[in-house]
C-alpha cells in the first residue's frame, strides 16, 4: 500500500506540474499584452463614460441656457410692444388730435397750429423710444398725414 500511495502521490505531484506547466505556458509577449490590454481597456470605458456623461450635461446646459435667453428676449419685445402700444394710446386720448384727424376743425391756422405740436409730440416720442422709429397719423380723406420725420403725404 506504500508503493501505492507513492505512485499516487507522484501522479498528484505530475498532474499538478502539468497544470502549472500548462498555465506558465504562455509567453512573455502574451502576458505583456494582457498586461497592456487591461489598463487600456478600463481606459477607454471610462473616457467613453465621461464623456458620454459630459455630452448630456453640456446639452442640457445649452438647451437651459437658450430656453433662458429666448425667454429673456420675448420679455424684452414685450416691453417694447407695451411701450409703443402706450405712446399711440396716448395718441389716441388727445382730444385736438382727434377732432383735427376726423375734419372737425375748419380754422386753417388752428390745423396748422394742431398739425405743428402733434408733429413735434411725435417726433419726441419717436426720440425717446427707441422701439419706434417713425410713427404716422392718418387722417380723414383730404388732409396731410403726420409723421414724425420726412414729409407729410396728402390723403
Amino acid at each position: 500500500m506504500k508503493k501505492d500511495n507513492r505512485v499516487k502521490g507522484r501522479r498528484e505531484k505530475a498532474a499538478d506540474g502539468s497544470a502549472n506547466k500548462k498555465q506558465n505556458r504562455m509567453g512573455i509577449k502574451t502576458k505583456m499584452v494582457i498586461g497592456f490590454a487591461i489598463p487600456l481597456f478600463c481606459t477607454i470605458l471610462i473616457g467613453a463614460v465621461a464623456y458620454s456623461l459630459a455630452a448630456s450635461g453640456m446639452t442640457y446646459n445649452y438647451e437651459e441656457s437658450m430656453s433662458k435667453a429666448l425667454s429673456m428676449a420675448m420679455e424684452y419685445l414685450d416691453f417694447g410692444f407695451e411701450s409703443a402700444v402706450s405712446e399711440s394710446e396716448q395718441l389716441y386720448y388727445n382730444t385736438d388730435l382727434m377732432r383735427w384727424a376726423t375734419g372737425a376743425i375748419y380754422n386753417d391756422w388752428t390745423k396748422q397750429e394742431i398739425r405743428d405740436e402733434v408733429k413735434l409730440d411725435l417726433s419726441v416720442k419717436c426720440s425717446g423710444n427707441s422701439f419706434v422709429d417713425n410713427m404716422y397719423i392718418i387722417p380723414q380723406e383730404g388732409l396731410r398725414v403726420i409723421s414724425a420725420y420726412g414729409d407729410d403725404a396728402q390723403t
